[in-house]
């Protein structure tokens, strides 16, 4: 039996015990004839390590339905055949496509690219900025400390902030980005794909306020004399030092939400009040606030770059991979409600290899042509 037939049993749930540990196998005889390039693969023996503590652990896990797959222990797998090439080896493609040979190629994963309007009206796009790159303007200094994250900071914190003249920046990632800030007062933001935040060169007076849109995650730094808000579409949110998500997009199937992971927030909009415990999530609708629990792991995957999809809708997990693999989605077919699916993958993966892995459901059928998906019943 071909190995793509076996890693397809078991993602179904139908393989047997001696069935998967013919794919254990398979993955290490492969690791260990593949001629082995540190440069691209990095240190062989840490890969090796990962592999048989992570594939044995992950590949063995129950058993899934068709209908809801899992494949967070296929993720492995498939990250460590991508390594060793052996895509050539199965020769396999399991999506149909309008562009046969590369259907995908187009459709890469996103990276770490966003652009920073600074307060003088100065566009930087910060992919082209090398690591450790620092520049200055006025009393405040920015520099790029890796690949995906940049430091905002006072020269002289003795001089005057002149932030409430109007000396804001804005930091926007497209679709296909993300980027990572660390604020003036030491505050870390995430922003995911088609997001943006506003913020002051500098906070002063007695609070601290920013706005976003799209995505944003806060780590804020704690600071009882000055709270900080985050305005939010229309929701304002006050904390002092804590942990959340806001969510805004305009095409999602939610409403605004803000989840709490840590500390704790004060939600105001349309004249209503509500406070949040951590695990609580809040949306707004209607002009009125729906509080309920939340899956951490799921409302924050993005940050760690992972795609977290538990009984979701497909069009709710086709809006985040447009936005991440910068596509257009089509719909061909009515009975949409019950396409609910539950991923686990790396947003490093080609797009095929999550679209081929919801096809093996047998209930939706995915193509490409270009830049756009069409999404088929079946």
């Amino acid at each position: 039996m071909k190995i793509i037939d076996l890693i397809k049993r078991v993602i179904q749930g139908t393989a047997s015990q001696e069935q998967k540990d013919d794919i254990d196998r398979f993955l290490l005889e492969s690791f260990h004839a593949e001629q082995w390039d540190p440069a691209t693969h990095g240190d062989k023996d840490e890969v090796k390590n990962r592999i048989v503590s992570g594939v044995t652990r992950s590949i063995h896990r129950g058993d899934r339905s068709a209908k809801r797959i899992n494949v967070w222990r296929f993720t492995k797998a498939a990250a460590v055949l991508a390594v060793l090439g052996l895509a050539a080896y199965w020769g396999v493609q399991t999506f149909s496509s309008a562009d046969p040979g590369h259907p995908a190629m187009a459709l890469a994963p996103g990276s770490d690219k966003a652009s920073l309007e600074l307060s003088d009206g100065t566009t930087v796009d910060l992919s082209e900025q090398q690591i450790g790159d620092t520049w200055a303007y006025g009393n405040f200094r920015v520099r790029k400390t890796d690949a995906g994250t940049i430091h905002y900071q006072y020269i002289d914190p003795s001089v005057p902030s002149a932030a409430e003249e109007g000396n804001w920046n804005t930091l926007t990632t497209p679709k296909g980005g993300k980027y990572t800030l660390v604020l003036s007062d030491g505050t870390s933001v995430w922003l995911n794909a088609e997001s943006s935040i506003r913020f002051p060169d500098r906070f002063s007076g007695d609070l601290r306020q920013v706005s976003v849109s799209g995505e944003v995650f806060f780590e804020v730094a704690h600071d009882k004399s000055q709270p900080f808000i985050v305005r939010a579409k229309d929701l304002d949110i006050r904390v002092l030092g804590t942990s959340f998500n806001v969510s805004t997009y305009e095409d999602a199937a939610d409403d605004p939400s803000v989840a709490l992971l840590e500390g704790s927030v004060q939600l105001h909009a349309h004249a209503h009040q509500i406070n949040l415990l951590p695990g609580e999530k809040a949306m707004i609708a209607d002009g009125a606030f729906q509080k309920s629990s939340f899956d951490a792991e799921s409302e924050i995957a993005w940050k760690d770059d992972y795609f977290v999809f538990k009984d979701q809708n497909i069009k709710a997990i086709m809006n985040e991979l447009a936005r991440w693999y910068d596509a257009e989605v089509d719909y061909e077919g009515k009975d949409w409600e019950s396409k609910n699916f539950t991923v686990r993958i790396s947003r490093r993966e080609q797009i095929d290899e999550i679209l081929s892995l919801i096809e093996l459901t047998k209930s939706v059928q995915f193509s490409i042509k270009g830049r756009r998906i069409t999404v088929k019943e079946i």
